[in-house]
């Protein structure tokens, strides 16, 4: 055990690799004060160790998943050594048993100790076991009731499958004979995701200008109920979502049961991992012509909830399916698949292996050329990345690259997103990610940056950011992984870069070549108009509705043709 600083200094602790691993929460470290001491596992039990880097902290900081009563003595007793003026546990979303062994150690050591999970907050024995036990029996509470509302929608929606077909019927006979094609597309997300608006709404728009078709769309849930609810990331917000979408999902089935043609984007029913694709069985019974839109590898995405109960865990994988959407590819009358892998995955999920079709996550050129890319002489060479916190995994794997380039160049990181980032030795400006400015902001970057950790989920991306970038006229620079590989063509349009190595060389050829940047920028807004625009696709998209033998693939010519 270290200290850089002598006794009386705070220490920082990081209950989990996950949290000494997030820069931004490092940097929140850094902030409070001198000494930063991380939970490493050792042969006797758990100590300490000081450090100042967040990579070394990473390496440093254990899983708290198993961490007990006798490894918080140990800890407490490493704590108390180094005599500190105060202990805080770090962490961004406090809770589960190994935090509290973990708080509670910092109680034992003796000094004063607070937990900061964005708000620093005092830490007393009494708070500490009434949040504990609120979480423990809460957490409970709240997937017990799940499992209760998972058996009752389940059992209806059974029910619902028999007398399908008559509402079908029914409901068609409501209409004229002579009415255009009746499509209605069911969104996974509400507008605010981008993935709604581009595969959704962007359609309809354009598809309502077409003679003969007759389409509109409908939402799981308003953006705003979406964000107070599931997007607080609490189990409480997640319970309360599932139940209003499946009362709002219910009601949709019947306006839709008469329709020609339901476009069923990944799922009709989200984040509700119990008893298969029932709701599609009661959609595909009432007669309309079923397609699903997958563009995302959901299927990688059913885990289940945290639970220290046996019983209700046991309960829960009894009801899981895991492969609830392979079963609703298998069903559909066709699927629309985002790129080649994803195709691939659809293919392998239907007998036959037909009516499977590639249509990108498309681009509004028009809109995206329409922004100013003027700059300032002299200004740094900005280098942008936009997503989500969840993604900015992608950008830590790159940080020794920006950090080489950061330190021979005049460059500036610009994180668009909805939290702050932060890497060392590389200046970066961080900004709220909004709907009016979506465009905008992208246009500013000199560079675009899309990384790409390996592994089948970020295989599975369609490459929209890269997309973005490119109908912008910004060179992107991305991971040569999945559809990445096909869009980007190394040298013409934009770098691939394989390797740390070649990644640090493709952001300096790019930052010292400004020619370069603007040659490639031109080509990649020429490929997107080609290849990845609305207008390129729109008769491919009008053919698979309404049932007929789609033109040629301009996106991917050379992927397998159903």
């Amino acid at each position: 055990m270290t200290s850089t600083e002598g006794a009386k200094a705070p220490i920082v602790l990081f209950p989990s690799a996950g949290a000494a691993r997030s820069k931004s929460v490092f940097s929140r470290a850094m902030e409070l004060g001198p000494v930063h001491l991380v939970v490493r596992r050792e042969k006797g039990g758990f100590g300490l160790r000081a450090t100042g880097d967040p990579d070394a902290a990473y390496e440093a900081a254990w899983s708290p998943s198993e961490f007990g009563s006798a490894d918080a003595r140990a800890l407490a007793r490493a704590i108390r050594t180094l005599s500190p003026a105060r202990v805080i546990v770090l962490h961004p979303q406090p809770g589960g048993r190994g935090c509290f062994w973990i708080e509670w150690a910092a109680l034992r050591a003796g000094a004063p100790a607070e937990v900061d999970d964005g708000n620093a907050r005092p830490m007393t024995r009494p708070r500490l076991l009434a949040s504990w036990a609120l979480r423990g029996v809460g957490h409970r509470l709240l997937l017990a009731f799940e499992i209760v509302f998972a058996l009752a929608a389940l059992a209806l929606l059974r029910a619902l499958r028999w007398v399908a077909p008559l509402i079908g019927l029914a409901a068609r006979r409501l209409r004229h004979r002579r009415d255009p094609l009746r499509v209605t597309f069911l969104a996974f997300y509400p507008r605010s995701a981008a993935g709604a608006r581009y595969r959704v709404h962007h359609w309809v728009e354009r598809l309502k200008g077409i003679e003969g078709i007759d389409c509109r769309a409908l939402e799981p849930s308003e953006s705003a109920f979406h964000a107070a609810t599931f997007g607080r990331g609490t189990p409480g917000g997640r319970s309360i979502y599932m139940v209003a979408v499946f009362l709002r999902r219910l009601t949709q089935l019947f306006r839709v049961a008469g329709d020609d043609v339901v476009v069923v984007r990944m799922a009709l029913f989200p984040y509700f991992p119990y008893g298969g694709p029932a709701m599609e069985e009661v959609l595909r019974r009432m007669g309309p012509r079923m397609i699903v839109d997958l563009d995302d590898a959901i299927h990688l995405y059913y885990q289940p909830p945290r639970s220290g109960n046996r019983l209700l865990s046991a309960i829960y994988e009894a009801l899981r399916r895991p492969d609830r959407v392979a079963r609703s590819i298998a069903m559909a009358d066709a699927v629309i698949a985002g790129n080649p892998t994803l195709a691939d995955y659809a293919r392998r999920s239907r007998t036959d292996a037909k009516d499977v079709h590639i249509v990108p996550t498309c681009i509004d050129v028009d809109r995206y050329a329409a922004v100013d890319r003027s700059r300032d002489a002299g200004a740094p060479t900005v280098l942008g990345w936009v997503g989500t916190p969840w993604n900015l995994r992608h950008l830590d794997g790159i940080a020794p690259a920006l950090e080489r380039i950061a330190a021979t160049s005049e460059v500036e990181l610009r994180v668009v997103s909805s939290a702050p980032h932060a890497i060392r030795g590389v200046k970066v400006e961080n900004r709220t990610w909004t709907l009016e400015r979506e465009i905008e902001d992208l246009a500013e970057f000199d560079v675009g940056l899309m990384p790409l950790e390996a592994g089948e989920e970020p295989a599975s991306k369609c490459g929209f950011k890269a997309l973005q970038f490119m109908a912008c006229g910004v060179p992107p620079v991305v991971t040569p992984l999945g559809a990445n590989a096909r869009i980007v063509t190394e040298g013409f349009d934009g770098l691939a870069p394989r390797s740390p190595a070649a990644w640090t060389s493709a952001l300096e050829r790019l930052v010292a070549d400004p020619d370069l940047r603007s040659r490639l920028g031109d080509a990649a807004k020429e490929t997107v108009r080609k290849r990845f625009s609305y207008r390129a696709h729109l008769p491919r998209m009008v053919a698979i509705l309404r049932g007929d033998d789609p033109p040629e693939d301009p996106a991917y010519p050379d992927a397998p043709r159903s």
